[in-house]
């Protein structure tokens, strides 16, 4: 597509759109991030994966369908990413629910100042939960930054103009 001609390419798009998320916490950034972050899979398969036949064995997959089994099962937000990504595309009373509110944030000089927070719901067990749409995208931009680092390691990759949220040593 235009300029964007393989998954490293796309990589970096998605890296754009997660950028341009963390800049301006938007509804349609973060749409837009979860588009990328759930079609690079595709971009994957078509670019490399579906002849690489030793990525296959390590990742134990067969096909494209396995593949895209295996994704889901290695990131767990893979699948909110996904039905992000289908509820933008289809008007459907069935879309999994989002909320987009301001927050009244601390440490600012003048009071009152808001803070856009956009969340997506959950399942926790039985239970639904509300968690911030940045901390679920921000996991899966990191699980390719992974992917490609693993499977790739060749590849020059984009990297966030923030870095990523990194969590302290357990």
């Amino acid at each position: 597509m235009f300029d964007i001609n393989d998954s490293v390419a796309f990589y970096g798009k998605m890296i754009q759109d997660y950028d341009d998320l963390v800049a301006n916490l938007d509804s349609r950034q973060a749409i837009n991030c979860a588009i990328s972050a759930y079609h690079l899979a595709e971009w994957i398969w078509g670019d490399w994966l579906q002849t690489d036949y030793d990525t296959w064995r390590k990742l134990k997959i067969r096909d494209k369908a396995s593949f895209l089994n295996w994704v889901h099962s290695a990131q767990p937000w893979f699948t909110v990413v996904q039905d992000i990504t289908n509820g933008s595309k289809h008007f459907t009373a069935s879309r999994r629910p989002t909320k987009a509110s301001g927050t009244y944030v601390d440490g600012y000089f003048e009071p009152g100042v808001q803070q856009m927070v956009l969340e997506v719901e959950i399942d926790v067990g039985t239970e639904k939960k509300w968690i911030e749409a940045v901390i679920v995208l921000e996991d899966v931009v990191m699980f390719w930054n992974d992917f490609f680092r693993e499977y790739r390691p060749h590849a020059t990759l984009r990297q966030p103009a923030a870095g990523f949220t990194s969590m302290p040593p357990s």
